[in-house]
């Protein structure tokens, strides 16, 4: 939906230059549609995927949205490396340091 993408252009120019490789939306407000939230997005359809990206080519994920929901973002990619690098909650908190560190 047009309305929801503020950064629209920004996002298309990202794209065109590179920084942005894959654009994935979730709309929790669309009238008359179920509410598809990120954390949805991220384990059903993106987890393989993001964990290549974060873990294996050491890159980037850029999440945009409501500050509100960072907290359960945040919890599901430390469910989603947890489960794959088989980490106690101590080491998942420590390995996204180190992300955060790396400015990741």
């Amino acid at each position: 939906p047009d309305e929801a993408h503020f950064y629209w252009e920004e996002m298309l120019e990202m794209a065109r230059k590179g920084v942005l490789h894959e654009v994935h939306t979730a709309y929790s407000r669309l009238l008359g549609q179920p509410k598809v939230y990120v954390q949805d997005i991220l384990q059903q359809q993106l987890a393989d995927q993001v964990f290549h990206v974060l873990h294996q080519e050491q890159g980037h994920l850029y999440v945009c949205g409501d500050v509100r929901m960072a907290r359960d973002v945040a919890h599901t990619l430390k469910q989603l490396v947890a489960a794959r690098l088989s980490l106690s909650e101590e080491q998942v908190e420590d390995y996204f340091f180190q992300l955060k560190s790396q400015k990741r």
